[in-house]
């Protein structure tokens, strides 16, 4: 089993979809708690829009996401991090739909937020957490 993942950070929306498109993505689950961002294109209706268009399936699985106050209230990433999967195994919130996504699909499916590098970011725990007693091999875009 595989799971992939990607960033949008320094990306524009058409570099975006072509990784996707290269990597025969057909399943894309944005782990934002918001699917909002400055960059329209990345903005959920949109988004949306343009993975449709391109045959990929959109499923925002807000759960996932590393809550606000996790963000705003720490400047150090790797507490940031830390208070996310200590989070993330306390609630289980988000995981079992995930598990159901996977348990559902044969198709390639890839989880996508905005930090490029993926150990900077929450998919890096929901990774750790997820994979965890699973045959899991897990490919960053």
């Amino acid at each position: 089993m595989k799971l992939y993942t990607i960033g949008y950070e320094k990306k524009n929306i058409e570099e975006y979809l072509k990784i996707l498109n290269d990597n025969d993505i057909q399943i894309l689950i944005d782990v934002r708690e918001r699917a909002w961002s400055y960059k329209k294109d990345f903005c959920k209706t949109k988004f949306n829009s343009h993975l449709t268009e391109n045959g990929i399936l959109y499923l925002h699985h807000k759960d996932l996401g590393n809550p606000k106050i996790f963000r705003n209230d720490i400047t150090d990433r790797k507490k940031t991090l830390s208070l996310y999967e200590n989070y993330l195994k306390k609630t289980k919130k988000g995981l079992d739909e995930l598990e159901s996504v996977f348990k559902n699909n044969k198709q390639k499916i890839c989880l996508t937020c905005f930090e490029k590098n993926h150990l900077e970011c929450h998919r890096s725990i929901i990774i750790k957490v997820f994979s965890k007693d699973k045959n899991l091999k897990v490919i960053n875009l």
